[in-house]
């Protein structure tokens, strides 16, 4: 049974639907195109998602979650990247923050996001396994029949036809659904890449920025 975490990440494949198998065909569809490279880019609802997992990760006191938080606050009013870190980080500091414990909450919350990474592509096999293997079976179990029928039947060209439609339908969503789940399999790498940098960004910036020994004075 899938994870509750993992649930919630294969809701972003809720636009990908296997059509009814006895659905009746109407016209032949033409055999689908290559589907054109994947361009990747961050998504809102993934981001939201990570978000999410990162305030539910979130330790307790006055760690890098809250540290960032404040610096996305704060950032309209100080225009000086070290400024910004260094106000932070006193405020902070009231409430118990070290760079120490900053730089090692970092930690944890890449290791949150790396876990919301194996979370997701147990998601996409899922997801492929329901979207693509099945209509690949399906495919290989129609050009059988199809096959079948031509050599024992030939007249019966009506039977044929249907499942030649079918064929092609079949194809046509194989390509459709792998070029979605490939969108979102990029714009998920995407998204997280930049949570990922964010949060290594932050943590040279702690290193560099703020001096204990000053901050104390």
């Amino acid at each position: 049974m899938a994870s509750k975490g993992l649930k919630k990440l294969a809701s972003l494949f809720v636009e990908i639907q296997e059509d009814k198998a006895d659905a009746k065909p109407s016209v032949a569809e033409a055999p689908a195109a290559p589907a054109p490279p994947v361009q990747a880019e961050e998504d809102k609802g993934i981001a939201d998602t990570l978000q999410k997992a990162l305030a539910g990760a979130n330790m307790e006191g006055f760690d890098y979650f809250e540290f960032a938080q404040l610096c996305q606050q704060l950032k309209p009013n100080i225009p000086s990247e070290e400024m910004l870190f260094q106000t932070a980080y006193m405020s902070g500091k009231v409430m118990g923050a070290t760079k120490q414990k900053l730089i090692q909450s970092a930690d944890h919350y890449l290791q949150v996001l790396g876990g919301k990474q194996s979370e997701f592509e147990e998601a996409v096999k899922e997801q492929v396994d329901q979207t693509v293997t099945s209509l690949q079976k399906e495919l290989a179990s129609v050009d059988a029949g199809m096959k079948s029928k031509t050599e024992l039947i030939r007249g019966l060209t009506e039977e044929i036809n249907g499942l030649a439609q079918r064929q092609a339908k079949v194809t046509s969503q194989i390509a459709q659904n792998k070029a979605r789940i490939e969108q979102i399999r990029a714009n998920f790498s995407a998204t997280i890449a930049r949570f990922v940098q964010r949060i290594k960004d932050d943590g040279q910036k702690i290193d560099k920025y703020i001096q204990e020994g000053a901050a104390n004075g």
